[in-house]
């Protein structure tokens, strides 16, 4: 199935005295083989294992209706493990579909 994303960086709030944050295109094969290493936050093909019944279906459905679609936000550890402060679903439902590299936004 072919779609396309209209990827958006998260909006800083009106008044803040901050930059937005950077966005970067990272290879999906080089997240997800981190992300299999989080555990129980790890969001598995079709959104199994992820904890929150129908959340990635319903990602699906947003991102296929055309909308704007924010960006995940990612972060890396000392060890150099990405972290998913916000959109480990979203991640997974264009991994899922075919996507071979996405952009996230980055402190």
């Amino acid at each position: 199935m072919k779609f396309s994303v209209q990827w958006k960086a998260m909006p800083v709030g009106d008044g803040w005295d901050i930059a937005p944050d950077a966005v970067v295109w990272l290879s999906v094969a080089a997240v997800e083989a981190s992300f299999q290493l989080s555990g129980e936050h790890y969001v598995g093909t079709e959104g199994g294992g992820a904890g929150q019944v129908g959340r990635y279906r319903r990602v699906g459905q947003f991102i296929q209706s055309g909308n704007h679609v924010y960006m995940p936000h990612v972060s890396i550890d000392e060890v150099n493990q990405i972290h998913f402060t916000d959109g480990r679903h979203r991640f997974a439902w264009v991994r899922d579909h075919g996507a071979t590299a996405i952009p996230v936004t980055v402190d």
